[in-house]
């Protein structure tokens, strides 16, 4: 099936009786449903529990397709499978399902098994003394995958039956382009470059060059050189041979912030050469022997930022991976091979149910405001013409939760609010939760739509006894099981690098006046006269406490400095 799409492979190999046994199709056969992810299979009786992701209808006529499958002769399924005939919107119900959901479980399932087996691509780099993409994946993982995904409908007692081996290789085929999609678009990103952005490895010797060049510590070209080893992170499990040169940067600014009198137990980062270490070892080195700025020639504030990012940099896990593809984002194999988990309640809901549910009309929480600006450059308060931002027009966006957000936020007031008396309220209080999205998803969104939402809340209990509540809360006043909402204000600790894109979209987001956004102050006396001075703009504001809103970073929320709020 050199010409189907990895859809129609794995439809045609759940479709076909590979062999004489009991339930020899892949969708009724529970041991095959349990190694793809599965509790159940597509179904068109609507008492039957459903697979997530599907609605009763889309669940329907995906049953009917599998049945049509299924039925039609071996030697024309692989056609039928593709064209669809006679059944076009179930078949495109189930090419979104598996885009969707279904494609992530298996290839959770494949991935896993490449790691297991010492095939997982960026495992086999390490051990080349280049970084040339591994051809032979497609052919080494057949036999080894095709078992353990499909389970005994393909096996002849302990081996892989033959006649399933080119369908299966087929699958592989389409995993091997997949990953080498994200080799590809790695190598791109870290040496050869696009043609609109240049190479992230050449950007950053220019920057290194700078630094490396000032008499000084450039703190300007630090921070350059910070963001660019971030970037890089993503890409270098598929480039591992740029770890020996990202190796010398990180020891230089790691000589740096030890110069400066901190002490550094960080590991180094895994290198390929021997060679590099005596490099490494000599960019400590030069990094001891730089001079911070002189306090008058800088702000101090603005060297103790840069150090502060220095520090964060290093306590961070090493190369993640995440990032470089949107199909293979590496939180897919953690929560997506099971569902998204703690959603499940709302996840069947339409967005006009989920707006009704939390009192957002039109998608949006109270506060906000019905457009913003594309570009989060401007914003309705410091724009002398606020109209604009409740008509629209122009380069404004209209705000608006999509319907995976609303679910989110949702499901995060579901797991926040309690009967009274239930078994979370009192001394089972509930402790918090998680919310664990992947790169663009848009948790900061569901977040100040949860705070906007406690804000209408709190207006509704103690302004208009309880009247106007929203109805996900109706029958449950109890707030993490300690009763009403109370009037305070929300903190907001926020990595170095994403404070200031938090500060504007707060104010991108939110109405004018609805709410005030604080900075919280950076030394311990600093945030003690910003709460007990009376003419601090804290103690000037005329918003009830749930309206404030405070901003810090993780670095400076620390002992002593957030003591008031522990």
């Amino acid at each position: 099936m050199p010409s189907a799409a990895a859809s129609d492979v794995l439809m045609y190999i759940m479709t076909t009786p590979w062999r004489d046994m009991a339930q020899p199709v892949g969708w009724s056969n529970d041991e095959t449903l349990r190694s793809i992810g599965l509790d159940h299979p597509p179904s068109s009786d609507p008492a039957a529990p459903r697979p997530y992701g599907l609605s009763q209808t889309n669940s329907s006529n995906i049953a009917e397709f599998i049945k049509a499958c299924t039925g039609t002769p071996d030697a024309k399924r692989q056609q039928f499978i593709i064209d669809g005939d006679g059944h076009q919107t179930a078949r495109a119900a189930y090419k979104a399902w598996y885009r969707n959901h279904l494609s992530k479980k298996v290839n959770y399932v494949i991935d896993s098994a490449l790691k297991d087996n010492s095939l997982w691509p960026p495992d086999v780099l390490r051990t080349q003394d280049d970084d040339e993409w591994c051809t032979s994946i497609t052919t080494e993982a057949t036999p080894v995958v095709g078992p353990l995904l499909f389970g005994p409908i393909v096996m002849n007692g302990s081996r892989l039956l033959q006649r399933a081996q080119a369908s299966i290789f087929t699958l592989m085929h389409h995993t091997g382009r997949r990953l080498k999609r994200v080799y590809s678009n790695a190598r791109k990103a870290l040496i050869e470059g696009t043609k609109t952005d240049r190479a992230i490895m050449d950007q950053l010797a220019e920057a290194v060059k700078v630094l490396e060049d000032s008499p000084t510590v450039d703190l300007g070209s630090v921070r350059t050189v910070l963001k660019l080893l971030r970037e890089a992170r993503k890409f270098t499990l598929w480039q591992p041979s740029t770890n020996d040169k990202l190796a010398e940067t990180e020891a230089l600014l790691k000589g740096i912030v030890e110069g400066a009198g901190m002490d550094l137990e960080t590991p180094d980062r895994e290198t390929k050469k021997e060679v590099t270490a005596d490099k490494v070892q000599a960019a400590r080195s030069r990094g001891r022997v730089k001079k911070l700025p002189n306090a008058q020639l800088a702000d101090i504030s603005e060297i103790s930022a840069t150090l502060a990012l220095l520090i964060d940099h290093f306590n961070a896990h090493q190369d993640t991976g995440i990032g470089i593809d949107t199909e293979h984002a590496v939180w897919d194999e953690a929560s997506d091979a099971i569902g998204d988990m703690g959603v499940e309640k709302y996840s069947q809901a339409t967005e006009q149910e989920l707006h009704a549910l939390l009192d957002f009309p039109s998608g949006r929480p109270m506060t906000w405001s019905k457009f913003r600006d594309r570009d989060l450059t401007t914003y309705a308060w410091d724009d002398p013409d606020l109209q604009r931002f409740d008509t629209g027009g122009g380069d404004l966006m209209p705000l608006s939760l999509k319907w995976h957000q609303l679910v989110g936020v949702a499901s995060i007031v579901d797991k926040s609010f309690f009967p009274e008396g239930s078994d979370r309220t009192g001394a089972n209080a509930a402790p918090g939760m998680l919310l664990a999205d992947g790169v663009g998803v848009g948790k900061t969104v569901q977040i100040m739509a949860y705070i906007s939402f406690l804000i209408n809340l709190w207006t509704c209990e103690s302004k208009n006894g309880g009247l106007g509540r929203a109805k996900i809360v109706k029958n449950m006043p109890s707030y993490m099981g300690r009763g009403p909402v109370p009037n305070l204000p929300h903190l907001l600790v926020i990595p170095n690098t994403c404070v200031e894109q938090w500060v504007r979209e707060l104010y991108a987001f939110n109405r004018k006046g609805t709410v005030d956004i604080f900075r919280l102050p950076v030394g311990s006396k600093d945030v003690g006269r910003f709460l007990k001075d009376p003419d601090s703009p804290w103690n000037k504001s005329k918003h009830e406490m749930i309206n404030r809103i405070i901003i810090t970073s993780e670095s400076v929320c620390t002992p002593p400095s957030c003591t008031g709020f522990c």
